[in-house]
């Protein structure tokens, strides 16, 4: 599988719904919760391991909910989080570093979301392989996002559905 670095801007076109090739639009969550669930369903629980060690065991039908609840928060972090770059640049001023670190971080976990969606987008269904790496990591990309958010200062919640502690 091809190694997506997207630049920024085009990552926050495929979070807010918009594609960068024409004719070509984002697949709705629902869809990607509901292809997860069918490829699950197999199992009686999914689990996953938060990034401060703790495991949580859901059902498949949970962890595609869970999923879809990630899916959407990543979404408006990175939205934010486009804003914020655009307001400090008109400002004339640059990002910080340690913003700049949890952006990366915030991409690199949540590379396998990403890679199921864009899957999802070009007509292919996510192999098993694919499907494992997103249970394996979707929990780091929602910790990776809360520390975005925090970073750029933006009020709200995250899904909350891993532990009440972040770490």
């Amino acid at each position: 599988m091809e190694n997506l670095e997207l630049p920024h801007r085009e990552i926050g076109a495929l979070q807010m719904g918009k594609a960068s090739k024409p004719g070509c639009r984002a697949a709705p969550a629902t869809l990607l919760a509901a292809a997860l669930g069918a490829a699950l369903t197999a199992c009686t629980t999914v689990t996953t391991t938060t990034p401060a060690g703790e495991r949580v065991a859901r059902t498949p039908e949970e962890f595609s909910a869970y999923v879809e609840q990630v899916f959407r928060y990543e979404n408006r972090v990175g939205s934010d989080l486009i804003d914020h770059y655009e307001l400090a640049e008109a400002a004339g001023s640059h990002p910080r570093a340690d913003l700049l670190a949890a952006e990366e971080r915030m991409i690199e976990s949540c590379r396998y979301l990403h890679e199921v969606i864009i899957s999802h987008l070009e007509g292919r269904v996510p192999d098993l392989a694919l499907k494992m790496k997103l249970v394996d990591t979707i929990a780091d990309c929602e910790y990776a996002a809360r520390d975005v958010s925090r970073l750029i200062g933006v009020a709200g919640q995250s899904v909350v559905l891993e532990s009440a502690t972040a770490p």
